[in-house]
């Protein structure tokens, strides 16, 4: 494209070639380099969904050169390494040969916080565990805790991640990427959301990431998520669990949580 050998309309016309300038994907203008690459609606949509639509700023009588090379000296590496974070969160990615997601680590400079709830019929109160790990895979810290009523298991993760988030921020703020396997959470953190309880839960979510520079909340498979598990599962082996047990490194009892580690 910058050396313009891409074959646009426009270019093609240029070659005296009788073809409708208007573009194939819009149907709407006219089809040149800049308009493939930047302003037809297909291109916004792809470079929305590759999640870098803010850092293409398109200006009056720009060509693709100079919007690329303005790209590439504005953008920061660490908003290269957040997409790429968020991509391989959302991705099934890293499969064995039977199928089951492994843990993965995050990025460098950047730690992962494994969420999860565990729910038993007829019990008033729902686990929540989470675990954190830095991006050489170390563990740092886990938690489990007992929340009180009894909830639907999607109520529970939901609850679950906000006291997840609202735990993790004493010890970290910022490049934080907190995994749930609980996709209908994901989705209502990252997407629309209604009126009912558990989206008033999810708008919790808007307050406490304030507290967060840099933060992602991505899907993982169950199978990557079971340290997280664990810990949530042992709230049901605790008697008096009221409040948010903290495990360290040196805690000799975390050993379940370090061993699945």
């Amino acid at each position: 494209m910058c050396v313009k050998v891409l074959p646009t309309v426009v270019a093609i016309q240029g070659k005296h070639v009788n073809v409708d300038e208007v573009c194939s994907w819009c149907r709407m203008f006219r089809e040149d380099d800049m308009h493939v690459m930047f302003e037809c609606s297909f291109a916004k949509q792809v470079w929305e969904a590759v999640g870098l639509q803010r850092l293409v700023d398109v200006q009056q009588n720009d060509t693709v050169k100079k919007v690329l090379k303005r790209v590439l000296n504005t953008g920061t590496t660490d908003q290269w390494i957040m997409q790429r974070a968020k991509e391989d969160g959302n991705k099934h990615h890293n499969h064995n040969s039977t199928g089951i997601q492994n843990w993965s680590k995050p990025p460098g400079g950047w730690i992962k916080i494994n969420v999860d709830a565990a729910c038993r019929p007829g019990d008033d109160f729902v686990g929540a565990g989470c675990v954190m790990r830095d991006d050489c895979g170390k563990f740092l810290r886990a938690s489990s805790t007992r929340i009180r009523g009894k909830m639907q298991p999607k109520m529970a993760e939901a609850v679950s991640l906000r006291e997840a988030l609202s735990w993790t921020k004493q010890w970290r703020s910022n490049k934080c990427i907190f995994e749930c396997d609980a996709k209908p959470v994901v989705d209502a953190v990252n997407g629309a959301r209604g009126k009912s309880m558990f989206d008033t839960i999810v708008e919790d979510y808007s307050y406490l990431l304030k507290h967060y520079k840099e933060v992602l909340i991505t899907f993982v498979h169950r199978s990557a998520n079971i340290v997280a598990h664990k810990m949530a599962q042992t709230t049901y082996s605790e008697t008096d669990l009221k409040e948010w047990y903290d495990y360290t490194p040196d805690f000799i009892s975390c050993n379940l949580a370090l061993e699945e580690i």
